[in-house]
């Protein structure tokens, strides 16, 4: 690290370190994920401004990384029995993933428990990346991702359209590939999910409305369905290869 009073200041990070993502001034938060091979720019005011945001620095380094687990909520399509298995397999999801030495975070704290698509989106923008869990009863499957320049609107306003962000859309499309090479499934983009009086604007390709309100890489597994519902060997398969897929991931950045 090189500093002058005044002048801004470059922090590089080894490979080998967890991911923390700053912002630009002389204060730096601690929660935010940090991409592996960039650098932090920061504005030093003092000589003993460096020495404190560089103890900050460091001591964000020693923070576990925070993985949120998106859970399908109360409301929309649900399939008979999808809340309960989504529950069990994020319990399991979770416990192997702490064991990998992540902290993980999820939108509810039972199965029937309902959080908005706004609150889901709020809570994962907390967290390093977000994971939705589903599966569908038609035999679909993959893990979604929403592509570039994808967008939502409401359906009473279709001029205040709501685009992903490019760094997530990219960052969101690796961590689909990682996991579905992990889960032996495809990758596919977003469905435009439920409404929730919203719509795909003209231009745009689809996609789930929390993919657009998120700020952190965000993916959508449809499980199949044989292997999560009422399956506790399969269940915990399912959680062992998103750890494995998640491990990837972050190994790659």
């Amino acid at each position: 690290m090189q500093a002058t009073t005044g002048s801004r200041c470059r922090v590089d990070y080894p490979p080998s370190e967890r991911p923390f993502r700053f912002q630009s001034a002389s204060t730096l938060p601690t929660e935010r994920p940090y991409e592996i091979g960039t650098a932090v720019f920061f504005r030093v005011e003092a000589l003993e401004d460096l020495h404190r945001v560089a103890g900050q620095v460091l001591d964000a380094l020693n923070q576990p990384l925070v993985v949120l687990l998106l859970l399908v909520g109360t409301g929309g399509f649900l399939i008979a029995g999808e809340l309960q298995t989504m529950w069990e397999l994020a319990l399991k999801t979770r416990a192997a993933l702490e064991q990998a030495g992540y902290t993980v975070r999820l939108t509810k704290s039972d199965a029937d428990q309902y959080a908005s698509l706004r609150e889901r989106a709020d809570i994962g923008n907390t967290c390093a990346i977000m994971v939705r869990l589903h599966y569908d009863d038609t035999g679909f499957t993959g893990v979604m991702r929403a592509p570039e320049n994808a967008a939502r609107c409401p359906q009473d306003d279709p001029s205040r359209i709501t685009v992903i962000d490019s760094g997530v859309a990219a960052e969101s499309n690796r961590l689909a590939a990682d996991l579905a090479s992990a889960l032996g499934l495809s990758v596919r983009d977003d469905t435009g999910g439920t409404s929730q009086g919203n719509s795909t604007p003209s231009g745009h390709p689809t996609a789930l409305i929390g993919s657009v309100l998120s700020q952190v890489p965000v993916v959508c597994i449809e499980n199949k369905m044989s292997l999560v519902r009422g399956n506790t060997d399969g269940q915990n398969q399912v959680a062992a290869q998103i750890v494995q897929g998640i491990n990837a991931y972050f190994a790659g950045r």
